[in-house]
């Protein structure tokens, strides 16, 4: 029924129920505030994801077809040394391939690592 038709000071519980619907506004109000805010981040997110597809396949592009310039030499990794106990064989050197699944691209990256054998 509500308290609309109420006097506000016939009882305490006609105050607590419009206090109560004050409070439920102002959280439905609050509810619609969350829905559009977390809109608009997914949308941010979605941007953010396109611009960086982009620039991939512009880098990755130019790469594969030499307009990249001078490029700078693979990357290499150097794992820590030994730990005591580990066979002293001497480090062995052995391509990493990463591979992107969305433009299958494929960057080398050279692994340095004791327990590898060739």
């Amino acid at each position: 029924m509500g308290c609309v038709g109420s006097k506000p000071e016939e009882s305490p519980a006609v105050a607590l129920c419009r206090q109560r619907c004050t409070f439920l506004d102002e959280a439905i109000h609050q509810r619609y505030a969350l829905a559009e805010a977390h809109l608009a981040y997914c949308h941010s997110l979605k941007n953010v994801g396109v611009s960086l597809h982009r620039f991939f396949d512009i880098h990755s592009s130019a790469a594969v077809h030499g307009h990249g310039g001078d490029t700078p030499p693979s990357p290499v990794l150097n794992l820590p040394p030994q730990r005591k106990g580990e066979s002293s064989k001497p480090p062995v050197t052995a391509p990493v391939h990463h591979h992107q699944h969305h433009d299958h691209s494929h960057s080398k990256f050279w692994l340095i690592s004791p327990s590898l054998s060739l």
